[in-house]
């Protein structure tokens, strides 16, 4: 008895409102099959992995963990022709890029993932201080369209597709006549 003298009931062994073991049975169920699919877990991470080397790595010229993120033995794709692709050639290409431009940024504009590929929409901008594929330095700043596709093996970038507005860059960079 309480003390309003009315009999408690007792509602199971352990005087828990029924209704709890039946909202655990569904917390444990969507623990287990959706909030931690493997799958979205793993296209969290390649996204966060993309993230990172976009937008910390390049903008900042950093490329001390590309041996964490980039296949030793990955392909390049660029204008429809393969390349090589490893840490060490992302990174000549990145102080490549800066060494011309040290103004170089990617915005991150769109990201998308499912299984092992991760694709953004994205623009990179900068100011040639050095002549860039032929077109000597004008002062002129530039921003640019890029999409790229990565595709991940054991955790790391091993494929990447690119393809860029080189017209529209060359355009605002003056070597293209309206």
């Amino acid at each position: 008895m309480n003390n309003t003298g009315m009999k408690l009931q007792r509602r199971n062994s352990m005087n828990v409102p029924r209704i709890v073991f039946p909202l655990m049975t569904v917390t444990v169920i969507l623990v287990f099959h959706g909030c931690c699919d493997p799958q979205k877990t793993q296209t969290a991470e390649h996204k966060a992995t993309v993230r990172y080397f976009l937008e910390d790595a390049w903008n900042r010229c950093d490329s001390s963990r590309f041996h964490e993120i980039i296949s030793s033995n990955g392909s390049w794709y660029l204008g429809g022709k393969k390349y090589p692709w490893n840490p060490h050639v992302e990174a000549e290409i990145m102080v490549w890029w800066w060494k011309i431009c040290p103004d170089y940024k990617y915005t991150l504009e769109d990201i998308f993932g499912e299984g092992d590929k991760v694709v953004v929409r994205l623009t990179f901008s900068g100011t040639p201080r050095d002549t860039l594929m032929g077109i000597p330095p004008t002062g002129k700043h530039f921003s640019t369209t890029e999409m790229q596709i990565f595709r991940f093996s054991e955790g790391k970038m091993i494929e990447n597709w690119a393809e860029y507005d080189k017209y529209g860059m060359f355009k605002q960079l003056g070597a293209i006549r309206k």
